[in-house]
């Protein structure tokens, strides 16, 4: 239930349009030290503290930390250490590459990570994220918004299976 809704939301909907109420009832329920277990299995790194506000994310992570828990849903449920260089240019030559192929680990079940993903489409399709994808052609992008108070801090994280992007 959410007072600023109007009445009684699914978790689809209170995660369509980034309803804080229902997410931190969930996030009481469930347990701030298991919400940052699976922020760690996520692959972020940066000090968590198990608050009840930590469902909300109330501790601050980087942007990469994001894309890379995000690659994690994207990736049906298979952690991959990240990469940020992925190709040299010599002056004058070809682009050296590295063809290293990171080894994924798998840190989530999949149906959790398509379930979640299925939401996060719907983030992009009628929710918070719709602006992106104002034409429908982008297909399924799933996605998510994050503020801080004010609007001070602003991020977006959106991806499919072959693409995760962040923006803050």
């Amino acid at each position: 239930y959410d007072e600023s809704y109007r009445g009684p939301v699914t978790l689809r909907d209170a995660m369509e349009q980034s309803l804080n109420i229902p997410f931190a009832r969930v996030g009481m329920t469930v347990g701030a030290d298991r919400i940052v277990e699976t922020a760690r299995q996520l692959g972020i790194s940066s000090p968590l503290q198990a608050v009840p506000s930590i469902a909300l994310g109330s501790s601050e992570v980087t942007l990469l930390e994001l894309v890379r828990a995000y690659g994690v849903l994207a990736n049906s449920g298979k952690l991959v250490p990240s990469r940020t260089v992925l190709g040299v240019r010599v002056a004058g030559g070809e682009i050296e590459t590295d063809t290293t192929i990171p080894t994924a680990r798998a840190v989530v079940d999949p149906a959790v990570a398509y379930l979640v993903t299925s939401a996060l489409q719907g983030v992009v399709r009628r929710g918070t994220g719709r602006g992106l994808d104002v034409n429908g052609r982008l297909g399924d992008v799933a996605g998510k918004t994050g503020t801080s108070n004010n609007w001070r801090d602003a991020w977006f994280v959106a991806y499919t299976p072959t693409l995760v992007v962040g923006v803050w």
